[in-house]
């Protein structure tokens, strides 16, 4: 899964590379609030949690681009004992992220809308009753879609979703943030 990820977005970078030579080339980064739904296959936990996300881009042109990501999450939390108030259960991921980004045209210049597919690889930790119980990672396929709202020549307001295929689990985000272009 890695290498075909990996020999997906190298070979839309080539492709990207070739197109329009008009286009200016142009880096960008961004910070946005993550706000994430988890729920794991065995019930255990189920709930949501406000994270943040951090990403830098370079846009070939207008058309294509590349972006890797550093995503934190907060605890999803479940309390499986609830006279109990030692009782919780947290799960937390973090980790990094790389999409090749598709831009779609619009008629205004001031919106731009986006798909992306990539690859992530996540730090996962389980706690229980307060006290770190597993430890592990996940990676794998990672899709969203977006929005960028031009408030000004080099700033933007970006909103986005994105879905992760973790294992044994459903985890998707809505993002909230800025970003700014070079």
């Amino acid at each position: 899964m890695k290498r075909t990820a990996i020999a997906a977005i190298l070979l839309l970078i080539a492709f990207s590379a070739q197109a329009e030579e008009n286009e200016a080339a142009q880096w960008r980064v961004g910070a946005s609030a993550s706000f994430a739904d988890f729920e794991r296959d065995d019930g255990l936990i189920s709930d949501s949690s406000v994270g943040f996300k951090l990403n830098a881009q370079y846009k070939f042109n207008r058309w294509f681009g590349v972006e890797g990501g550093y995503y934190v999450s907060a605890d999803f939390s479940q309390d499986l004992t609830p006279n109990d108030p030692g009782g919780n259960t947290d799960q937390s991921f973090k980790g990094v992220s790389l999409h090749a980004i598709g831009y779609i045209p619009l008629s205004s210049d001031d919106i731009e809308l986006f798909v992306k597919v990539g690859y992530y690889d996540f730090d996962i930790e389980l706690a229980q009753e307060g006290t770190i119980s597993q430890t592990g990672s996940d990676d794998g396929l990672a899709v969203g879609f977006g929005t960028s709202i031009y408030v000004h020549d080099q700033l933007s307001v970006r909103t986005e979703f994105d879905w992760y295929g973790t294992q044994d689990s459903a985890l998707w985000a809505v993002s909230l943030g800025v970003e700014y272009r070079f």
